[in-house]
């Protein structure tokens, strides 16, 4: 299981050019609601104790965020993980 860090995440976008394999864009997911919703769920979670299914919350939201390209919603998960 890797930890996600923004230099890690950084560090992995070096060199990408956002296209997929075909030379076409990539596209790009807005995840913000979905984001916004999970995060303050897994916050419940960790305080009433459940951390190991909090961080599994985050660590599922975090593939959906890399997956779909949405970078700014990618960092606010790894930050709070």
């Amino acid at each position: 299981c890797k930890l996600w860090t923004l230099d890690n995440i950084i560090m992995s976008n070096i060199g990408s050019s956002g296209r997929a394999a075909g030379g076409e864009l990539e596209e790009k997911v807005d995840l913000t609601p979905e984001t916004d919703a999970k995060l303050e769920q897994s916050a419940e979670l960790a305080k009433s104790g459940q951390v190991k299914e909090a961080l599994a919350m985050l660590a599922a939201l975090e593939k959906r965020c890399r997956v779909g390209n949405d970078t700014s919603n990618l960092i606010r998960v790894c930050e709070t993980s």
